[in-house]
């Protein structure tokens, strides 16, 4: 009990500190990454105590866990609507700060992008500013908008409010029905990216559609299932990025994505297929992250105008950390496959993995990007695969890369992880492979 109680502190500690420091860290020399460097191994002993001996938390506090956790933002919200400025401005400070105009804070800053649009009588169109109130260029769907437009829906503290909502009612719905009994799903809810996430909007309704998508593929309906691919395609068209993980759902032999699950997949796929052009112009409107917190991406490290010591320290530390995380938690086929194989949910998470990987590898992201990995933390929190060690270190790596998200150290921790991902996504193509020509050889021989 003194251990754990001990872990506790430790972490509580390291986690109140990887919010402070980026306020006092815009420039980070030796010395600061040296500092987070210890306290991100402080975190990591503390964390992973905590995700290996901390017993299951029974399903009638979990559900009080999830009510005092998820309602953090409503109430702030709600103060803020009030004149009350403070709770909200410290809230959405833990996530990067909520944007600002005129000296006034404006929540769901990312839709009020969409919103603008819709009652702009401007015509749509990419990389223009269409009656943006902080000037930025549309880097939105046009036919999100149009749709937006016909429908009226104009309104951002409804549209945000609800956003919210969903999200909160898919999360409490997703750990009852997984039957979570882990601490990590709401650890995660309270990093950096989902509260930034939370602050914006947008990135809120993705990760719910995409969720709710997950769930509603593996019932035995026709309809009910062919819902589930509707929430996905259509999370395509919200967002291009989710267009990964469809694809990955669509080449990836699974019981439970079947023909006509694939074909409504495929028609999201065919759409940006049509419209590559408007998909390339959304990808070059995207503002870039910051290269010292908040932003990952593998284009960070030379797209940036960091000092050559800015630079190369951070690739030394994602280095160092990959090699750490492939030593102390060595990947195994079999591993894999039976955390897959135990989950019902399992065929979700090398496509969840995929998906960053790709996010990481192909630009440079806000930290709200990794909500992506959610999914995963779900599946992993799982009773079924919950005393399995390695699903334990794979939640250890998300939950600790998140926790980083406003550290100038969080380009090398999201790098390294997004090494390890690919390494276990790797020797799971492998190890498919390899089953398959054993299977093609034994019926050669008979």
């Amino acid at each position: 009990m003194k251990l754990q109680i001990s872990n506790l502190f430790l972490f509580a500690v390291c986690w109140a500190l990887a919010l402070i420091l980026p306020h006092f860290q815009n420039n980070p020399n030796l010395v600061h990454y040296v500092f987070d460097m210890m306290l991100c191994v402080a975190m990591i002993i503390s964390l992973r105590r905590i995700l290996l001996t901390s017993s299951v938390v029974p399903p009638r506090h979990m559900g009080i866990v999830a009510f005092w956790v998820l309602s953090i933002f409503p109430v702030v919200y709600m103060l803020l609507r009030i004149g009350f400025r403070l709770p909200y401005e410290t809230w959405s400070r833990f996530g990067a700060g909520s944007m600002i105009l005129k000296g006034n804070i404006i929540p769901f800053g990312d839709l009020i992008h969409l919103t603008s649009a819709a009652k702009c009588p401007q015509p749509i169109e990419i990389g223009e500013v269409v009656c943006d109130l902080w000037g930025r260029p549309l880097n939105q769907n046009p036919l999100i908008i149009s749709l937006m437009r016909n429908l009226r829906i104009t309104n951002i503290e409804i549209l945000g409010l609800a956003s919210y909502l969903l999200f909160a009612v898919v999360i409490i719905v997703a750990t009852r029905q997984l039957v979570s009994q882990r601490w990590s799903v709401y650890i995660f809810v309270l990093t950096p990216p989902l509260i930034l996430a939370s602050d914006r909007g947008n990135e809120l309704i993705t990760i719910s559609l995409i969720i709710l998508g997950m769930f509603l593929l593996n019932q035995n309906s026709l309809v009910i299932s062919s819902c589930g691919a509707f929430l996905l395609s259509f999370s395509v068209i919200f967002k291009l990025w989710p267009l990964v993980l469809v694809f990955c759902l669509i080449v990836t032999p699974n019981k439970f994505v079947r023909v006509h699950v694939k074909l409504i997949l495929i028609l999201s796929a065919l759409y940006w297929i049509v419209n590559y052009q408007n998909a390339f112009s959304l990808l070059e409107a995207t503002q870039n992250g910051s290269p010292f917190g908040n932003s990952f991406g593998l284009q960070i490290f030379w797209s940036s105008n960091p000092t050559s010591q800015q630079r190369v320290i951070p690739i030394l530390i994602a280095l160092a950390f990959f090699i750490f995380w492939i030593l102390r938690f060595p990947i195994r086929s079999q591993t894999i496959q039976k955390i897959i194989r135990d989950s019902d949910y399992g065929y979700f998470l090398l496509p969840v993995f995929f998906t960053y990987f790709v996010i990481w590898l192909a630009g440079d992201s806000f930290s709200y990007r990794m909500i992506i990995l959610l999914p995963a933390v779900l599946i992993l929190s799982q009773e079924k695969v919950r005393s399995d060690i390695f699903s334990g270190n794979l939640l250890l790596i998300i939950l600790f890369t998140a926790l980083t998200a406003r550290l100038p150290i969080f380009s090398a921790t999201s790098s390294a992880a997004a090494l390890y991902f690919g390494v276990v996504i790797l020797i799971a193509i492998a190890h498919e492979f390899k089953q398959a020509s054993t299977l093609s050889s034994s019926r050669l021989v008979k």
